[in-house]
């Protein structure tokens, strides 16, 4: 007697060729995000800022702050997929300017920040000109605490910000014209403290225009956001994170979440989520830099904590899927899946998990935009604030 069954072939989905490639392609594109670095030199004297610069660009305090500490060796900072680099100072004994560049693989960095917080030294002006004209290198040079000399001017010549900052430009361009240097350099007038004011964020935008394709998104996902633009940007990356993760969570068959029919792979999700929450600053460790502003921000940094801390967990992404799903059918699902669903054909599951994590994602992203949204509103308040306080002082 022959076997019943051996004319069944197994239950496992059957992804059409065309809908197979997509999917492939956005795991692909999901290992390539991933895997992509971007490494960020930063040149400067000691007590000019770099570690509180790096650490306003990270949205983080990944940077020790010290204010006798000075740096003898390269001091690297990984966040997420962006590398930050404090290098030592050239032309000493140890880091002779001769062999400075190799030794430190310079031609490897993406860009380099050369940061002052008064007036420019030979040797870093030595440097830039080497890496600018010799290693063709992006240099972007930053003047830090800005907020010091804007103070500082309007107390002693009584300047606005504007002529501050007029002043300070003129001075730049008669120190790189005295070291034979082309005046027509982009000089960015930053505070670490206040990355909303001034020129941070254009700092920011002209950082992430010195690399592109995945390194820009890579770049645009780890750097700090200040302002709503800034972070409407993010969230437009992040919308396309969640699709590539649909897409890949349309090849999913793993045991479905418990009380649904959907087939959808938690660990997939909750890495979305991470990602998602990274990207927005939202993470535990973003959150608590941001509430070191002020009161405002700490106060809403730590309901964030609290609530967000949630958000990733496997518990927080069944009951998401599982309310989202309750009283709908499978063809009801299939359907907000687009043409990808009808693509899919056979594979109804395939169609289901890709509009459950649509559906789920977009939900995570815009609450997590929203509330990053308040968070740097708190910081602009606190910031505003704490001026206020040191004008009424001063």
């Amino acid at each position: 007697m022959s076997d019943p069954n051996q004319d069944i072939e197994p239950l496992e989905p059957r992804l059409p060729d065309r809908v197979k490639k997509r999917v492939e392609a956005a795991q692909r594109a999901i290992d390539e995000f991933e895997s992509c670095h971007v490494k960020c030199g930063f040149i400067g004297m000691s007590g000019v800022g770099k570690s509180s610069l790096i650490n306003s660009l990270a949205g983080e305090r990944i940077a020790k702050v010290g204010i006798v500490e000075s740096t003898t060796e390269p001091q690297a900072f990984q966040h997420g997929g962006v590398t930050f680099v404090d290098l030592p100072g050239c032309s000493t004994m140890s880091w002779p300017l001769e062999t400075y560049a190799k030794r430190l693989d310079l031609p490897s960095f993406d860009f380099f920040v050369l940061v002052t917080a008064g007036r420019f030294f030979e040797d870093d002006l030595r440097l830039y000109d080497e890496l600018v004209h010799v290693h063709k290198k992006h240099v972007f040079v930053v003047r830090n605490k800005f907020d010091q000399d804007v103070r500082d001017a309007k107390r002693e010549h009584a300047w606005t910000p504007e002529r501050a900052a007029d002043e300070v430009r003129e001075n730049l361009a008669e120190n790189l014209e005295k070291w034979g240097i082309v005046p027509d350099v982009e000089l960015y007038l930053v505070s670490a403290l206040r990355p909303n004011w001034y020129d941070f964020r254009s700092l920011r935008e002209a950082l992430l225009g010195a690399v592109d394709g995945v390194k820009r998104m890579r770049m645009r996902a780890d750097i700090s956001a200040w302002g709503k633009s800034e972070m409407a940007q993010k969230k437009v990356l992040a919308d396309g994170r969640v699709k590539r993760y649909a897409l890949a969570s349309a090849a999913s068959a793993l045991s479905p979440i418990p009380g649904t029919d959907v087939l959808i792979d938690l660990s997939l999700l909750m890495k979305m989520n991470h990602e998602i929450m990274h990207i927005f600053g939202l993470t535990e460790k973003q959150a608590e830099y941001l509430g070191t502003f002020g009161t405002n921000a700490s106060a809403m940094a730590q309901r964030l904590i609290r609530d967000l801390g949630k958000l990733a967990s496997k518990e927080a992404v069944t009951a998401g899927v599982k309310q989202l799903s309750t009283g709908r059918s499978a063809a009801q699902l299939a359907k907000y899946a687009g043409p990808i669903g009808y693509a899919i054909g056979a594979s109804v599951s395939g169609a289901i998990g890709y509009s459950m994590t649509m559906r789920y994602g977009q939900g995570v992203t815009k609450e997590c935009y929203y509330d990053a949204l308040s968070l740097i509103e708190a910081v602009a308040e606190d910031i505003l604030e704490e001026e206020k306080e040191l004008e009424a002082y001063a």
